[in-house]
């Protein structure tokens, strides 16, 4: 329920940037004749991705309502799974039915032996990324394809196998956040080149992690804040979260 939360408020707040509706923010909150600072990098917070090259990388970005970028991806033991956000009639699924496709996901990515961890090569350094990549996309069509799903998703939302406490301990928060920024032995469950990603642990802790070298990192903070509570938004703008009948279809990849 957790990541189906998350992938439900940041949806909220995706579409108040798309309509242009998002408040803008201060410079200064205490001093408002500062200024408001822009929203402009706010799109590429959305359905965009950083990638490799050399002897620079550039990034890409899918418009918001492009038909390749009605999807999010969901990362389970190194596994990537494209889940659709959006029902026949174009309302984005409901809380529960979003609970029932990350469910599909578990229950799938559980039955075989994890995959290999491709997604660490994000992390690593940029021009051995770019050749690794540069292979991925050069051996394999299927690789070309799963790499342009992840590129046009909206965002990320990792599922880790660990537990962690960041409240035990007076080193607890440390661990949890050095855990939650490397992946730990679960490096592999990640997708760093992505604006947004959300890393959902077994016992309900979540992090978010924001690649801003398009954004301002005002903007990502602000996403993850709001996503961290599925009440936020309404209390903030004085709207409901919608709520879309149906199912979403089967998560693919």
């Amino acid at each position: 329920y957790v990541a189906a939360s998350i992938a439900k408020a940041a949806l909220e707040f995706r579409r108040l940037v798309v309509t242009g509706t998002l408040e803008t923010e201060q410079v200064n909150a205490r001093n408002p004749s500062q200024g408001e600072l822009c929203n402009e990098s706010y799109k590429w917070m959305w359905n965009a991705c950083r990638i490799p090259a050399s002897p620079s990388d550039y990034a890409i970005k899918t418009r918001e309502d492009d038909p390749s970028a009605q999807h999010f991806v969901v990362v389970k033991r190194n596994r990537f799974f494209r889940v659709p956000f959006l029902d026949a009639q174009g309302e984005e699924y409901s809380v529960d039915a979003l609970r029932a496709a990350v469910q599909r996901v578990i229950d799938e990515a559980e039955r075989g032996k994890a995959a290999p961890p491709v997604g660490v090569l994000t992390g690593v350094n940029r021009d051995r990324w770019a050749d690794a990549h540069g292979h991925l996309v050069a051996s394999s069509p299927t690789n070309v394809a799963t790499l342009r799903e992840i590129h046009h998703a909206a965002f990320v939302i990792a599922l880790d196998e660990a537990t962690p406490d960041p409240w035990s301990g007076d080193r607890g928060l440390e661990q949890w956040s050095k855990l939650l920024w490397t992946g730990g032995p679960e490096g592999g469950n990640r997708w760093w080149d992505k604006p947004l990603q959300w890393v959902v642990y077994k016992n309900g802790e979540t992090g978010c992690i924001g690649e801003h070298s398009c954004l301002f990192r005002s903007a990502a903070l602000c996403a993850c804040d709001g996503a961290a509570d599925l009440r936020f938004l309404a209390r903030r703008h004085g709207r409901s979260v919608s709520r879309a009948s149906g199912s979403p279809r089967r998560p693919s990849l």
